[in-house]
């Protein structure tokens, strides 16, 4: 073998021991145990070289100054939600995830990193206490409230987010619900609500209800930011924010 092949084998070799034996790893900051049983290894092996949720990431990073308060909907392993409290204060954020086999997996991270957003098990929905089927996926983050042959269905409680926007008052929403997002979207009253960063899922939704829910979105004063999105996950934004950014040279302004 040539030196760059023995080099490439030596470093895959080396990746894989450290993956073998490593129980934390720390991505952008935020320490994670990467030895859960409540990850398969695709999401372990995205966590361990860095990849996980890395859009998302980018985009939350460059929008937030550290003076918002941020409602995410679907918080999976507790990355974000740790990040957004170390940014923001662990008062400032609100997390609602609908698999309830993961609470234990965030809460666990949370304490790594010394932060306690609060956590709310349940499905995101404009009613509360509904019960309702959910499809728990090998696959963490695959988890959804479609039917899905290949995972185990449960029931849960929805939680009402047009009553938590009205509460919390939140300046930024992050929205990874896998495929949820095209029937809450419409639904949603976004008062106040600066910066919405919704994931869409083309595997789960028609090209049809993603359009509607694009739309839905466009009529509510918002505006698509190319510029900060990335993949599969837009950002939009109030068309008052981006005239008050660009009055003040782009610095983000919560109001």
């Amino acid at each position: 073998m040539g030196n760059g092949v023995e080099m490439k084998f030596g470093n895959e070799l080396e990746y894989q021991l450290k993956k073998y034996l490593r129980r934390y790893k720390r991505l952008k900051g935020i320490k994670l145990d990467v030895k859960r049983p409540e990850l398969n290894e695709e999401v372990r092996e995205a966590l361990i070289r860095g990849h996980y949720e890395h859009s998302e990431y980018d985009i939350i990073s460059s929008i937030l100054t550290g003076n918002e308060r941020v409602l995410e909907l679907g918080t999976c392993t507790g990355f974000l939600a740790c990040y957004m409290a170390k940014k923001c204060g662990s008062e400032n954020v609100v997390s609602v995830e609908a698999n309830p086999e993961l609470t234990d997996l965030i809460e666990s991270n949370c304490r790594l990193n010394n932060v306690s957003p609060r956590l709310i098990n349940a499905i995101a929905s404009v009613e509360d206490d509904i019960e309702v089927p959910f499809y728990i996926h090998e696959r963490v983050f695959s988890s959804s409230l479609k039917h899905d042959e290949k995972a185990r269905k449960t029931y849960q409680k929805t939680i009402d987010v047009n009553r938590l926007i009205n509460e919390f008052r939140p300046h930024v929403i992050m929205m990874d619900i896998e495929g949820g997002e095209t029937d809450l979207l419409p639904a949603l009253e976004l008062d106040g609500v600066n910066y919405l960063i919704v994931e869409f899922h083309p595997h789960r939704c028609s090209a049809d209800e993603i359009e509607v829910a694009f739309n839905a979105i466009l009529s509510k004063n918002y505006q698509f930011n190319l510029a900060v999105s990335h993949d599969n996950v837009f950002t939009f934004q109030t068309k008052t924010q981006q005239a008050v950014q660009s009055h003040r040279g782009g610095e983000l302004q919560t109001q």
